[in-house]
């Protein structure tokens, strides 16, 4: 439970922390914009309506629809399967049709888990790609009458043919895969196949090229990606994704989401550290705590008690400590949605020294009211934050955090020598941290008030992602 909110607390802050502003830098009425505060938060919110406004328009994108299509198809029948290469199912983790099931879920599971699809790590796709490729390159059409894809063998290159609207039936639309694999030496135990390297997508709409989707990865002399690219366009909207490792001491990760040269979302977070395989590894420890219980009849209570790991008990539990800051020493980025950008700097190794001391001095079971008070303490002392106008970088307002707490009451059966039929209400406190904005005239309010969960998710996917890479290649 303690890893659990260190790294939430962490994560957190390397999330959303920059180098636009100096941490040590004062905090007075001149920093802010003289723009009046209600209008900083009309902007706000006006923020929040232009996002969603501008997700409408990208649904009417004709991609949306064609990508609807084809995923259908898909599902209903597999083009590959008579070359015994692929199985029902398969198609939607392989990297050339990331487009087509990202932009078809998008309405039922939402942004962040489009962003989550695109995120593509080059260890994960099936073994020797290559061969997989250039058994299956060809010329596949839909067959209405048969509900099936006929194949037709002689291009050099993977074509779908299919109509471009849910029940058509001219294949007016055309999917084309273009593959190119990496076959130099690479560090994953036990396969000598090739690593995508290059994949290429086109889909076209009665000739009209519509949509367009670009995955390229760069390797160094040890087979270890050191840039990881991902460009997707649909009508004038793109997505850009990007991760880059220079000598696991230097890394950078942005997200980018754009209606011509409009940014709508855009992440950005570079880290320096030691995140070589071995320095990871050193930095995760394991300790387990041995326990054994019984029922005292007397009291009515069960009875929880510690032991040694010699001794005989009844079950253990096994905690994961994670010392990020040992791995990642300094960390910025920045968040904005639309206009509005939330910067800052952070020391993270302060911070992380910081937060694993409270832990280690405080018990969580009986002390979490101090424990988060303390945490909040040190959110604030070691990283700054603002909400400001990304095109002016004029501050709107400070970001701080704050303890939280609230009551709630349950029914409980309770035992004074004798068990009493009638339950008593027990009261308990749950003890948390939020982020609130502080404007120019000292009001105060959350910032889950403007910004929805949805960036919560990313950002926990994207550090999924990160730590996917980190296992798979990490020296």
């Amino acid at each position: 439970m303690k890893t659990k909110k260190i790294l939430a607390f962490w994560l957190l802050a390397i999330a959303i922390a920059a180098t636009s502003c100096d941490k040590n830098e004062e905090k007075d009425n001149d920093d802010f914009s003289p723009i009046p505060v209600a209008e900083h938060k009309t902007n706000i919110e006006n923020a929040g309506f232009d996002l969603f406004d501008e997700m409408k328009l990208m649904e009417q994108e004709p991609a949306m629809q064609a990508n609807i299509s084809l995923g259908m198809l898909l599902d209903s029948s597999d083009p590959f399967a008579k070359n015994g290469e692929t199985t029902q199912g398969q198609l939607s983790n392989v990297i050339a049709f990331a487009p087509v099931y990202a932009t078809r879920n998008y309405k039922s599971d939402g942004l962040d888990a489009m962003l989550k699809t695109f995120q593509m790590n080059p260890a994960e796709e099936p073994e020797t790609i290559q061969a997989m490729y250039d058994a299956i390159t060809g010329v596949y059409e839909w067959n209405e009458t048969t509900q099936s894809w006929d194949s037709i063998q002689g291009a050099d290159n993977i074509q779908l043919l299919f109509p471009s609207e849910v029940d058509g039936t001219s294949n007016n639309a055309s999917y084309t895969i273009t593959y190119q694999g990496y076959t130099g030496p690479n560090p994953i135990e036990g396969y000598d196949g090739d690593l995508p390297q290059l994949v290429q997508v086109e889909l076209k709409v009665d000739g009209t090229l519509i949509s367009s989707f670009t995955f390229e990865v760069d390797y160094n002399t040890q087979g270890y990606p050191t840039l990881i690219e991902v460009t997707y366009t649909m009508g004038t909207f793109e997505w850009y994704m990007m991760a880059s490792n220079t000598n696991n001491a230097q890394f950078a990760i942005e997200y980018s989401f754009k209606h011509g040269s409009t940014i709508l979302l855009k992440l950005a977070l570079d880290a320096s550290g030691n995140w070589t395989k071995e320095n990871i590894e050193n930095n995760i420890t394991e300790e387990t705590t041995y326990y054994i219980d019984h029922y005292d009849y007397e009291t009515g209570e069960w009875i929880y008690q510690e032991v040694g790991a010699n001794d005989n008990w009844d079950y253990y539990e096994t905690n994961t400590e994670f010392n990020v800051h040992k791995v990642i020493k300094n960390g910025n980025a920045s968040f904005q949605v639309m206009n509005m950008k939330v910067a800052g700097a952070i020391d993270v190794e302060g911070f992380g020294t910081k937060m694993l001391a409270i832990d280690e001095q405080y018990d969580w079971e009986t002390q979490e009211e101090q424990i988060v008070a303390e945490q909040t303490k040190a959110i604030n002392d070691y990283i700054s934050l603002s909400l400001r106008y990304a095109d002016t970088d004029d501050v709107i307002a400070f970001v701080e955090a704050y303890p939280v707490s609230e009551d709630y009451t349950y029914q409980e059966y309770w035992y004074d020598g004798e068990w009493h039929e009638t339950p008593i209400s027990v009261t308990e406190t749950d003890y948390w941290f939020s982020m609130r904005f502080v404007f120019a005239d000292g009001s105060k309010v959350d910032a889950e008030t403007y910004f929805d969960d949805v960036f919560e998710n990313l950002i926990a996917d994207i550090e999924a992602y990160i730590n996917d890479l980190e296992l798979e290649y990490g020296k």
